[in-house]
């Protein structure tokens, strides 16, 4: 730590007095690091540095100026330590912007051309595969079952450009079915939606497109979501399972991409004060926050990274006890 055996030696009743309270002096200056010092440890070895501050003379200012030069350069570390675990700050606004342009450069271009193909497709096997899954479904299975079997109409070939839009719609009711918790609907939506991406692939450039705008939303939809791995209520909150499972299964630019977004929440919880380390502390020590910092970043980085912010909130409460 940033302290030595002269120094405790020197001040050993103060030591003492806080030892004797069941407290080790050297263990808790070891947790804050090198920048630790006797003044932090509240109780006596405090109350002495505050004593010798208020004084005056050499004493003082070795004691302020040491303060001062560690508030100093707290930002710098704490930024430091943020950045070795989770990457620098601004990450997360590039991916997406590299993502979004992606979609507007290449994959947009590439879908109007498909749907613009001027190509026309018999729907009929389309049609009777709904009917059949309608006849044996019930509430809203089937509600959304016949909902689709409007748009395409009772007969009639379909333009890629209506069989594009309908496709959207199929992929929106299963996305929201998802995320309701309607496994069963999803899945008969999810037979009428594979029967459409049949006929749209043979478009040229459809199947690129379609797979080249997926991969892209899963990375922008990481990034909001990583974004908001730390907050919610605990209703809304993602568990900690579940985010283990989906950084199981979730591909490398994914699995970056939910860091990316939680780095980005760091630097707005923490603003533009970028000292402000007890206010990042308290975000970890909010339900399952380290546990899925852990499961972001792996277990030694997190640990490494909550030392580090819980060492400077001490350090914030003492400079300003001492200043």
């Amino acid at each position: 730590g940033g302290f030595s055996r002269k120094a405790i030696n020197k001040t050993a009743s103060k030591v003492k007095e806080y030892q004797d309270s069941g407290q080790d002096i050297e263990q808790y200056l070891d947790s804050l690091g090198d920048e630790g010092m006797l003044l932090d440890a509240e109780g006596s070895p405090q109350s002495m540095s505050m004593g010798l501050a208020a004084m005056g003379g050499t004493g003082a200012n070795v004691v302020r100026n040491a303060v001062i030069n560690r508030s100093l350069a707290a930002p710098s570390r704490i930024v430091d330590t943020i950045d070795s675990t989770m990457g620098a700050s601004g990450g997360a606004r590039s991916l997406n912007n590299a993502q979004q342009k992606l979609k507007d450069e290449t994959f947009s271009p590439l879908y109007e051309s498909a749907k613009n193909s001027g190509q026309f497709f018999d729907v009929n096997n389309i049609r009777s595969g709904i009917v059949s899954q309608s006849s044996d479904a019930v509430g809203d299975v089937r509600s959304s079952l016949n909902s689709i079997m409007r748009d395409f109409g009772d007969e009639g070939d379909i333009s890629a450009l209506k069989l594009h839009n309908i496709r959207v719609e199929v992929y929106d009711q299963i996305k929201k079915a998802t995320m309701d918790g309607a496994g069963g609907r999803a899945a008969e939506l999810g037979k009428v939606l594979k029967q459409i991406d049949q006929k749209l692939d043979t478009v040229d450039g459809y199947a690129t497109a379609k797979a080249g705008w997926a991969a892209t939303s899963d990375i922008q939809d990481a990034i909001d979501d990583g974004f908001g791995m730390f907050s919610g209520s605990a209703k809304t909150a993602m568990d900690p399972e579940d985010l283990r499972d989906l950084m199981k299964n979730a591909s490398a630019p994914v699995r970056d991409a939910y860091v990316k977004g939680a780095r980005q929440y760091m630097r707005n919880l923490m603003g533009t004060a970028r000292s402000d380390a007890a206010k990042a502390v308290g975000e970890f020590e909010k339900g399952f926050n380290a546990e899925k910092l852990a499961i972001l970043v792996g277990q030694e980085e997190a640990d490494t990274m909550i030392k580090v912010l819980k060492a400077e909130a001490a350090f914030s409460r003492s400079n300003a006890d001492i200043r």
